[in-house]
């Protein structure tokens, strides 16, 4: 008899756990031109933001 598998695919179970932030609305539209224009390399506005973060959390000693 074949094996069944069971997958749990609830939000609890999901390692990465995210949190939303607010920002000014032209602060977004520049991120939004900026990612359009591909000039950065970045597929979204959100990996930017990511991006950003990690970077002011490393001149702060923060990440590695």
């Amino acid at each position: 008899m074949p094996q069944l598998t069971v997958v749990d695919l609830s939000a609890a179970s999901m390692v990465k756990r995210y949190r939303n932030v607010s920002i000014p609305e032209d602060l977004y539209v520049k991120l939004e031109k900026l990612v359009e224009s591909e000039k950065a390399g970045y597929v979204s506005v959100s990996d930017a933001v990511k991006d950003a973060t990690r970077e002011l959390l490393r001149k702060h000693k923060l990440l590695p």
